[in-house]
């Protein structure tokens, strides 16, 4: 008897059906091509991923060499100093307007008691 193996792909309406599928992909490639024809993004696909039981230390420890860890702890660490550098500035920004503002209102306060008398 003669044996062949392989894969057939097999387009159905899930919708005709009830009940429970199974799906089985081959590989990440697969999963990844096949979300991305159905409008997902890769970032959708990752998300989904950490928030349904990917263990993040663990993909980390087990997926990354240390020199990506390090380059992305170091771009975190640059973005977090960054933020912080611009709201520090916006502030001082914010302080220099309320002081002029506030010697504008001691003048003006100066020159209305001028003309007050005791």
């Amino acid at each position: 008897m003669a044996y062949a193996s392989g894969y057939i792909t097999i387009e159905v309406d899930v919708n005709d059906y009830c009940g429970d599928f199974e799906i089985e992909f081959d590989g990440i490639e697969d999963i990844i091509e096949t979300a991305d024809a159905n409008n997902y993004t890769k970032e959708e696909i990752v998300d989904w991923c950490f928030e349904n039981g990917l263990d993040l230390t663990s993909y980390f420890r087990t997926s990354l060499t240390t020199s990506q860890i390090i380059d992305i702890y170091t771009k975190s660490i640059t973005g977090l100093i960054d933020e912080q550098g611009l709201t520090i500035s916006n502030l001082r920004d914010t302080i220099k307007d309320l002081k002029a503002e506030l010697k504008e209102a001691r003048k003006t306060d100066e020159e209305v008691m001028k003309d007050v008398a005791y």
